[in-house]
């Protein structure tokens, strides 16, 4: 080897270089730089104020955003989004048709409130795409990015719409989307651990709300015709209500689907749903239960399944039905079912055929009645038995 010190001198003169770059992508100096740029680039993306924390981390590998805060323009007091930590692993950083592929974002303790004034106007963020002039100056678009993985943990959302007398909050959220970007899939996993719901001042809280679910699109984009889609579960608890929905999306173009409900219903946890549908007060104050488990296939205007509807102590205004089972056969232009009710000492039972082809419901049907007493009405009581024949809308 001619020239053994001089290959010595500039291996160190390198090794100095990467060491000294590397201390440097760690220096409170660069991090605050890259703050300064950061913040500056997101006012002008966002019409809103916005503060972002100090920043640690290696530059070359990853950075924590020590919490950040968006406000409505000229309210800070007015939080719109917030988190406490936000962490841009980039350590796997790759390109992808062009556009930038982070490893991980992850957001903890974020913060998200959602209100809708009295004329319909909802406090979103307006967001500034691409370059935009404003006057003499221009604003500068964010580069195109895909992450890999994203985790939105200990979130909570607040929702106050004065327009539809709807409050609301989630707590406790938890949210985990993973993609293989080069496969075009994407899954992912929600959590809610408690939550609450308040229609026109009649409050009912959420136990928890679960769901997975998986995402393919063949073609370019999460978004294309032929995605496919998966529920492979969604659980909401309400009250001591649950409704379990799984179910698969196999076409946007035709929306084709397939699916299965299964739930568990306690009628005075809906009321307050009831009452917001404008419903009489009859139905409004049912108590009771029902279970309803129903499967369909199909498209829109072209679908069929079974149902069963089952129900217990369930109450209106003198009338109780001690058993309501409801089940059979349906598509999108009839429904063929069996009826049985247990109701006020006796019991209605028999087939039922509904005919929805020609816009309202036609229903026709021979029912049995067994001993069924009346509801008092003017010193007038009674027991009827017999069949009736139904035809009609």
């Amino acid at each position: 080897m001619k020239h053994p010190h001089l290959i010595i001198t500039i291996s160190s003169i390198l090794l100095i270089s990467i060491a000294a770059l590397y201390l440097l992508m760690q220096s409170d100096f660069m991090l605050e730089r890259v703050r300064g740029i950061m913040l500056s680039q997101l006012r002008r993306q966002l019409d809103a104020d916005v503060y972002i924390g100090p920043l640690s981390g290696n530059l070359l590998r990853y950075v924590v955003v020590g919490g950040i805060r968006i406000s409505e323009k000229g309210n800070r007091h007015r939080q719109l989004i917030s988190a406490g930590s936000v962490l841009l692993d980039y350590r796997l950083i790759g390109l992808f048709r062009g556009k930038l592929v982070l490893s991980k974002i992850q957001l903890a303790s974020a913060r998200i409130r959602l209100e809708v004034d009295r004329n319909g106007k909802i406090n979103l963020i307006e967001i500034y795409k691409g370059k935009r002039k404003v006057g003499a100056g221009r604003r500068i678009g964010l580069p195109s990015l895909l992450v890999s993985t994203l985790v939105i943990k200990d979130s909570s959302i607040s929702l106050d719409d004065r327009m539809h007398g709807i409050k609301g909050s989630l707590s406790d959220v938890t949210l985990l989307v993973k993609g293989r970007l080069m496969g075009r899939q994407y899954s992912g996993e929600l959590d809610i651990r408690s939550g609450y719901i308040s229609l026109g001042g009649r409050r009912r809280d959420l136990s928890g709300i679960r769901a997975s679910f998986k995402v393919r699109s063949p073609s370019r984009g999460i978004i294309s015709p032929n995605v496919t889609a998966s529920l492979d579960l969604f659980e909401l608890k309400l009250g001591g209500s649950t409704i379990r929905i799984k179910g698969e999306l196999f076409d946007l173009r035709t929306l084709s689907f397939s699916g299965d409900i299964e739930s568990s219903l306690k009628l005075r946890d809906l009321s307050p749903f009831f009452n917001r549908l404008g419903l009489p007060s009859g139905i409004s104050s049912m108590s009771g239960s029902l279970s309803l488990t129903l499967k369909a296939s199909g498209k829109p205007g072209s679908f069929s399944g079974e149902m069963r509807l089952k129900g217990e102590g369930v109450k209106l205004p003198q009338f109780k039905a001690d058993l309501l089972d409801i089940s059979g056969h349906f598509t999108s232009k009839s429904a063929d079912l069996d009826l049985l009710l247990e109701a006020n000492g006796g019991k209605i039972s028999g087939p039922l055929s509904v005919d929805l082809s020609g816009g309202k419901p036609y229903i026709k049907g021979r029912v049995r009645i067994e001993s069924l007493n009346l509801p008092s009405f003017k010193e007038i009581e009674g027991r009827v038995s017999g069949e009736i024949s139904l035809g009609g809308s």
